[in-house]
């Protein structure tokens, strides 16, 4: 036979047994129904329902004798270092607490200032941090927001107060005018004002854009 024919090669029907031949089953021994020792062990009589309870009563009592009694450190409120507020119970629910969650340090975004201001940049050679939330100083102790700038609006010194028994040094009052009157014009008046603008606009057109060598060609004077 081929190598094609041994590996589509199939017995024959006739030859074939049928399905479950040859695998060798063991015997079941049955157990005789006359025989008078039994296999299982005998139960147990049900306890009563009184001696269930007594047995419930047994364990929980033990129990709660069996753990020490509050002590006193229990009770007593602790204070915690960070937020420095009183408290009760699990430490891990007091660090979860509003109160705690404030007093803890966050971080802040950087400073708005501009990097390239020369003040800035003298301020950083001394050691000066913006983006620290510090004051001025070598302490930090100072101002931490620049003095906000006020328009001066006369010629006084700076540092000098104007008082009432200085009166050189007080601020010089424009004079008042008054209000002009309306003045209302009639069509002769509104005529004659439309020529006098128009004369006005002629004459700045020829300052501006009038030329001598083509006004002594056209003859103009």
């Amino acid at each position: 036979m081929s190598e094609s024919d041994d590996e589509y090669y199939s017995v024959p029907l006739k030859d074939q047994r049928y399905f479950g031949a040859g695998i060798k089953r063991q015997r079941v021994h049955f157990v005789p129904s006359s025989t008078s020792e039994s296999t299982t062990p005998a139960r147990a009589s049900t306890p009563s329902a009184l001696s269930a309870s007594e047995r419930y009563l047994q364990i929980v009592l033990a129990k709660a004798s069996s753990e020490p009694p509050p002590s006193s450190n229990d009770k007593a409120p602790k204070t915690c270092d960070i937020c420095k507020a009183q408290y009760q119970g699990d430490e891990a629910a007091h660090c979860s607490s509003l109160v705690h969650q404030i007093a803890l340090p966050h971080s802040h975004p950087p400073s708005a200032l501009d990097r390239n201001r020369k003040g800035l940049g003298i301020l950083q050679s001394y050691g000066w941090n913006p983006d620290e939330r510090l004051g001025l100083g070598a302490q930090r102790e100072g101002i931490l927001h620049p003095i906000k700038a006020k328009e001066k609006r006369d010629t006084v010194g700076l540092g000098v107060s104007l008082n009432n028994d200085e009166p050189t040094l007080k601020k010089k009052k424009k004079p008042v005018q008054p209000p002009k009157p309306v003045e209302r014009l009639d069509a002769g008046k509104i005529r004659k004002l439309e020529q006098n603008n128009k004369k006005k606009h002629q004459r700045l057109q020829s300052l501006f854009y009038s030329n001598d060598e083509v006004d002594k060609y056209l003859g103009a004077g």
